[in-house]
């Protein structure tokens, strides 16, 4: 868990700080000649521009080497400073951000278990759970917070 965790961190203090915007592109413009016009160094022919393929569909078959046909363009990040870094970050979020919500259940609900085994929890020993929840860890089983809590009320 602490590598994939870390992982994400990584990968969102390498993208561009929030706030970040969704725009349509005019449709009377040309969206390539638009797009050039907003790159970074776009007279310079070294200049990587990053994007994101998306696969042609979820049930396309892959290529001879297992990889899936990629043909839809989902982005581009441009070739500013942090365009690779937020390349990487969106194509990144489709399974980041579902593995961070059951994560985020899972901690939940370990603290409610905790919550539950200590007989329900008032004043301090909420903000053992609270302090707990922050690190929540295969350290810090419901057992263990538990066991916290009523050390605490039986002072």
């Amino acid at each position: 868990m602490e590598d994939r965790l870390g992982e994400i961190q990584i990968r969102a203090a390498l993208a561009t700080p929030a706030p970040l915007e969704v725009g349509i592109i005019n449709r009377e413009l040309d969206p390539v000649a638009w797009f050039k016009e907003h790159l970074e160094g776009a007279d310079s022919p070294d200049t990587d521009v990053w994007v994101i393929w998306c696969p042609l569909h979820p049930d396309s078959k892959p290529d001879p080497d297992g990889k899936p046909e990629f043909a839809i363009l989902a982005a581009i990040t441009g070739n500013g400073p942090t365009s690779e870094a937020n390349a990487e970050f969106f194509a990144n979020a489709r399974d980041d951000v579902p593995w961070l919500i059951d994560e985020l259940e899972r901690a939940r609900a370990g603290i409610e278990m905790a919550y539950t085994a200590a007989g329900g929890a008032t004043g301090e020993a909420c903000a053992i759970i609270a302090e707990n929840f922050e690190h929540t860890c295969s350290c810090h089983t419901p057992e263990l917070i538990a066991e916290r809590i009523r050390s605490r009320q039986d002072r």
